[in-house]
């Protein structure tokens, strides 16, 4: 399989505090478009010793085309999870709930590593400062990840033409 993207440019937007978005510019080389995909690196939460997944990192990624905005956010789990996982449970800050993802995506995607978020549910995500993610794993229990949230996500906000 070819690969149409070409990665043009490969950064890190370091914030005083410690935390960064990870900056990843594209151009696809067959349509020209030009596209931003910002990742953030999360931690498990209560993984003991006995954890099975140590070796997988959780990622937080938002990508977005240039001049258009928003195109998806995902949860990068780097584990696998149910394939039919429909919901992820979250608390950011003091505020618990749940994001449903949309039908098409558990469908189309048939998520095994990956669960996608909405652009409302990103939203919500980056004006928290402390971020935590669950889903059902494959093995019936349960993966949480902890995301720590760069004070100043308005790079994010502005290229991705969020609230």
């Amino acid at each position: 399989m070819i690969s149409a993207i070409l990665v043009s440019l490969m950064m890190v937007a370091q914030l005083p505090d410690g935390t960064h978005w990870n900056l990843q510019e594209r151009t696809d080389a067959i349509t020209g478009r030009h596209s931003y995909s910002f990742g953030l690196r999360g931690q498990w939460v209560g993984a003991g010793p006995g954890f099975p997944y140590k070796d997988a990192q959780p990622d937080l990624i938002i990508s977005c085309t240039v001049g258009k905005g928003f195109d998806f956010a995902s949860y990068d789990i780097g584990a696998l999870v149910d394939v039919g996982v429909r919901r992820v449970e979250y608390r950011i800050d003091a505020k618990a709930g749940t994001f449903y993802m949309p039908y098409s995506s558990t469908r189309t995607y048939s998520a095994d590593k990956f669960v996608f978020l909405s652009k409302g549910d990103t939203e919500k995500i980056l004006k928290g400062t402390l971020v935590l993610l669950r889903v059902s794993a494959y093995n019936n229990g349960y993966l949480t990840a902890q995301f720590d949230i760069p004070k100043d996500s308005s790079t994010v906000r502005d290229a991705c033409r969020m609230k």
